[in-house]
């Protein structure tokens, strides 16, 4: 998957997920009080385009990225930097990972990840949540 961020010349690129991830709903509210809580935690629109190798526009898709940086010690176990592609499921609004930073990103290690962004926010050092950038003339509710 291509994602094309505001400011930036180049593209990021992450290996589609081959195995089913689906989070409950509440994850969302969960990084939402995160962001608002927490200084390492922040959201900015910055997704100008998603797109796949293939040349498949994701741009109608509701999406979001997940940048983590974990602290030092987090990050012997978990690895220092994850970027993950979260799309929302129309059945329930719940997100379902896309792609990811690591190629053999393990279910498990993913996993790993997610419960200590949310539960031990103290290991994460900067979680940052891009959004796709809103039209000049979109309406629609803060981050």
């Amino acid at each position: 998957m291509r994602i094309a961020v505001e400011g930036g010349e180049e593209e990021i690129e992450l290996h589609e997920v081959r195995d089913d991830v689906k989070l409950d709903r509440d994850v969302l509210d969960r990084i939402v009080d995160l962001v608002r809580s927490r200084d390492n935690y922040a959201a900015l629109e910055a997704i100008r385009g998603v797109s796949s190798p293939d040349g498949k526009d994701y741009g109608g898709f509701a999406v979001f990225m997940l940048l983590l940086k974990f602290s030092e010690e987090a990050g012997q176990v978990l690895g220092s930097l994850h970027e993950y592609l979260f799309g929302i499921s129309a059945e329930d609004g719940s997100p379902v990972l896309l792609a990811s930073s690591d190629q053999d990103e393990s279910r498990s290690q993913f996993l790993g990840c997610m419960s200590a962004m949310l539960d031990d926010p103290e290991s994460v050092e900067m979680a940052i949540i891009a959004l796709p950038v809103r039209d000049a003339g979109q309406e629609g509710p803060a981050p």
